[in-house]
């Protein structure tokens, strides 16, 4: 479900993307390699290219919920509800978390073409940053919640990295949000977006192992060790 929610987020930004591109090349009389068509065109695919990344780091948040099953014990039925009850919630703050990137979705194109003139729309611009940092606000208070409730999560675990790194770009956001007016709409563009591509980047590099590209060997690794737990107590 939380899949096919963040799919549908990518449904309208795709084809008002395409069709963007369409009118970009048509304003630029089919030249390529011209420089205007690729500081225009790239000025649209920076903001497409970021939902996208976003989308996709973000879709393996549900890993943190089998994770957090794993990694704690379920021996009683006390154990084994409470288990179940943070797993409702997790599921809910999902679905809410995919709903945002639903809106994100309606701020990605931010290029227009008005009176013979490409010009990025500054609001919408703004509104994505807004959004984009709600997200990772939201995504914060879960994990910090996910890594409270148990100390198997704790240390150096992919949810506390995931969690410092949120952390500093929700303040640098939130900087940038509060002080916007004294950047031009160029400098707030590469500011902005070049901080939510950082943010995916060191996702990436810091935690994307344990979600990504080793996803089934930590889990089989999780699995072994709760087992080992069970089999002690």
């Amino acid at each position: 479900m939380y899949g096919v929610v963040m799919a549908l987020a990518l449904r309208a930004p795709i084809k008002d993307f395409f069709t963007l591109s369409g009118k970009i090349y048509r304003f630029h009389s089919g030249k390529l390699a011209s420089i205007g068509f690729i500081h225009d065109w790239g000025c649209q695919l920076l903001p497409f290219a970021i939902l996208v990344l976003t989308l996709f780091r973000f879709y393996y948040a549900v890993n943190n919920i089998e994770f957090y099953i794993n990694k704690v014990n379920r021996n009683t039925e006390r154990q084994r509800n409470k288990i179940a009850m943070w797993v409702i919630i997790d599921y809910i703050v999902l679905m809410f978390q995919g709903l945002l990137f639903y809106f994100l979705s309606g701020f990605v194109i931010i290029g227009r073409i008005e009176n013979g003139i490409f010009s990025i729309n500054h609001g919408q611009m703004l509104n994505f940053f807004k959004v984009y940092t709600f997200i990772l606000y939201t995504n914060m208070v879960w994990l910090f919640l996910l890594l409270t409730r148990s100390k198997a999560l704790k240390g150096s675990s992919p949810q506390l990295k995931w969690l410092i790194n949120n952390l500093l770009f929700c303040v640098c956001f939130s900087l940038v949000i509060l002080k916007h007016q004294i950047w031009s709409t160029t400098q707030l563009f590469w500011i902005g977006y070049g901080m939510a591509g950082l943010n995916t980047i060191f996702d990436l590099i810091t935690a994307g192992e344990h979600y990504v590209f080793d996803n089934n060997s930590q889990n089989e690794k999780s699995n072994k060790t709760s087992k080992l737990k069970e089999r002690r107590v």
